[in-house]
């Protein structure tokens, strides 16, 4: 009667409860816990009392979905019930407690996790990998590759991400092992493909797209952009259906100036669900027409951490702008450690030198520029150097620096640059 109510409880669910309610009439305890799973969502009373039943005659599943059902109304005799099915060897039991107690206890947690894994619960083994992949990155390693090896879908695609910065071939492997069967692997190997292989990138993009990814929506989106608007627009709107306010504020841009009250609509739509960069894209949208407005949604993405606001502040507010800048620089903006350099060159030139070396040191190519223009007057050679940095990296007003310094001693060389 069991088998036949578990053959077929999905496809015909009242055939199911017929023969199950025979068996656990006379006493299968396996009747009795199907008989809970299959009134659970209609009658969760009578659902509990079928599971209660059950595990008084020592089914662990029972004791298990008693837990579940009580974790929310009553979190103490849920426990107990998964203490119950742990003590009776239930594997999913002893994660749950781990899952129950994390927040409060974690160094029990840890031991269920541990108990559930050492009896083949494999996200309890995923978990003990999350908690060590800082800490103890082989120890991380070792339990999801045990995870993988008893077929878990997400472990290849967590075995990977330690290794990402280092060895990409092995992530690559991995990521396909995952991609089968996750999403974000698919993903996560269009990243690793991206600059190798921008057409595989695409592919994967694709498929974790199709299969529901937000990010790789916003990928597409970003790919079509200047070649296919239309097909970078419906990606973007998928996205955006899905919740993904990325791809609201990516809309916004992108209709900007073919529907500006369309692109509005879209960054409030983001803003108005936390994204900074939809605020400050519409404090730019309106700074010409509503300076007020403007300035209140640049204030709300600096509250919300956005730097580039922050630079915006600064650069509509004489009295304020230094501290806005430093506000902008203490969170690592480079561009801000630029301005700070450009408006304390005149009253405070070695204070302004240290902010351009600090965003040169980082990247920052305008900042190579102006060490060079600062330095040229007292050390050329200093100067040039900023400069040829500046121009390796793609910057065309160092090359035109460049030239300039070339012109009488070395014309080709000059006309070259």
């Amino acid at each position: 009667m069991h088998s036949l109510g578990r053959l077929l409880k999905d496809s015909d669910p009242h055939a199911a409860r017929a023969w199950v309610e025979q068996g656990a009439a006379a006493g299968d305890r396996n009747c009795m816990f199907l008989l809970g799973e299959l009134l659970e969502d209609a009658d969760r009373q009578a659902a509990r009392r079928w599971y209660e039943r059950a595990a008084a005659a020592g089914e662990r599943l029972s004791m298990y979905s008693l837990g579940r059902l009580l974790e929310d109304s009553d979190p103490q005799a849920a426990r107990e019930w998964y203490e119950r099915a742990a003590a009776a060897g239930e594997p999913y039991a002893m994660f749950l407690l781990g899952e129950l107690l994390k927040d409060t206890d974690r160094q029990a947690a840890r031991e269920w996790y541990e108990r559930a894994a050492a009896a083949g619960d494999t996200d309890a083994m995923n978990y003990l990998g999350d908690r060590l992949a800082s800490s103890d990155p082989q120890a991380a390693r070792e339990w999801y590759e045990r995870a993988a090896a008893a077929g878990n879908p997400s472990a290849p695609f967590r075995l990977a991400q330690p290794l990402e910065d280092s060895d990409p071939q092995p992530d690559r492997e991995r990521y396909q092992q995952a991609a089968a069967r996750e999403p974000n692997a698919m993903f996560k190997l269009g990243l690793l493909l991206a600059d190798d292989d921008p057409q595989a990138a695409r592919e994967w993009y694709e498929r974790a797209a199709a299969a529901g990814h937000s990010g790789a929506m916003n990928r597409l989106g970003l790919l079509l952009e200047d070649s296919d608007p239309q097909a970078a627009r419906k990606w973007y709107e998928q996205a955006a259906a899905a919740g993904d306010t990325d791809a609201m504020n990516y809309l916004g841009v992108l209709l900007r100036d073919s529907d500006p009250e369309a692109a509005r609509a879209w960054h409030e739509q983001a803003a108005a669900a936390g994204n900074s960069d939809a605020m400050l894209n519409l404090g730019l949208m309106l700074q010409a027409t509503d300076v007020q407005t403007a300035r209140e949604w640049y204030e709300r993405a600096a509250a919300a951490g956005n730097t580039i606001s922050m630079r915006c502040l600064g650069d509509s507010d004489p009295q304020a702008k230094r501290e806005w800048y430093e506000q902008a620089t203490a969170a690592g903006d480079t561009g801000a450690m630029h301005s700070l350099g450009m408006l304390l060159e005149d009253s405070e030139p070695q204070a302004a030198r240290e902010w351009y070396e600090q965003a040169a040191a980082a990247g920052n190519n305008d900042a190579m520029v102006s060490l060079g223009v600062m330095l040229h007057a007292t050390d050329a050679q200093a100067g040039r150097e900023w400069f040829e940095r500046a121009a390796a990296a793609g910057q065309t007003l160092a090359m035109h620096r460049i030239g300039l310094l070339l012109e009488g001693s070395d014309p080709q060389a000059a006309r070259d640059w």
